[in-house]
């Protein structure tokens, strides 16, 4: 039954990141020996997200003061071949800025494998709210007053200093969020199959809490309910008179809620 359930939420997951290619097959061990940085800047103006995709590589978002959108690539290949198909689309839709690598066409086939990885490092105004989904890699965002919605299927997922609602996800990695201020117009919500939960929140916060595990368990310094369930985790309960809602669900991690 458990094999079940991680299956199915696997396959959740995976649907949730198509945009970025559900069936692409990185190697970590694939000797990548050349390399080359792509760096581009952008007015911010009138855009009020940035979006950001990648398949193999670090995301690492950071909210600055200034009024532009600035990115820094570092892009690793097999070969120079490899190196030079390989190129980094900033492109404004709407209201929205959209930030990915792109690979070459025979690349993106089923069961293909990468020739290449790319580190990806942006700065944008604090102000911006923030989606970053990545295939297999790390997801980093620290700084930002907005909205944040990150996930990874293959790599840990990070948010510090958080000033918005979090929405964080992945399959295989830990979910580590925090946030500076909360109220009843934000949410956080941490979802993972196979790695550890853990959300910061300030301990006056008012907050509902909703806590759900096939076979993880869940602890808190804050006062909470104790689980209902024989199996795995089951808690919903009230902090501080109630408030913005937090929610926690994982197949087999363990979650963690910390007032600070």
């Amino acid at each position: 039954m458990l094999k079940r359930m991680m299956l199915l939420t696997a396959c959740a997951f995976a649907a949730a990141f198509a945009l970025v290619g559900c069936y692409w097959s990185v190697d970590a061990s694939r000797n990548y020996r050349v390399s080359a940085r792509i760096h581009q800047s952008v007015p911010a103006s009138g855009l009020q997200r940035a979006r950001v995709t990648n398949v193999s590589g670090r995301i690492e978002v950071r909210g600055w003061s200034r009024p532009d959108v600035d990115v820094n690539a570092l892009v690793r290949a097999t070969d120079d071949a490899a190196l030079h198909k390989i190129t980094i689309s900033v492109e404004r839709s709407g209201d929205e800025l959209v930030i990915r690598p792109q690979y070459p066409r025979s690349f993106l086939g089923f069961g293909s494998r990468a020739d290449g990885s790319v580190d990806i490092q942006i700065h944008v105004p604090e102000h911006l709210a923030v989606s970053a989904a990545n295939v297999s890699g790390d997801v980093a965002v620290s700084g930002v007053r907005n909205d944040i919605d990150a996930g990874s299927v293959s790599g840990d997922v990070e948010v510090t200093d958080g000033d918005g609602s979090l929405d964080l996800k992945t399959t295989s990695g830990n979910i580590d969020g925090s946030v500076r201020a909360l109220n009843r117009s934000r949410h956080l919500k941490a979802a993972s199959v196979s790695g550890d939960i853990s959300l910061r929140i300030p301990k006056n916060a008012g907050a509902n809490v909703s806590v759900h595990s096939v076979s993880g368990d869940f602890s808190s310094n804050l006062a909470l309910p104790k689980s209902d369930a024989t199996v795995g985790t089951n808690i919903s309960g009230q902090i501080n008179g109630g408030g913005a809602p937090i929610s926690f669900s994982t197949v087999s991690g363990s979650m963690k809620l910390t007032g600070f």
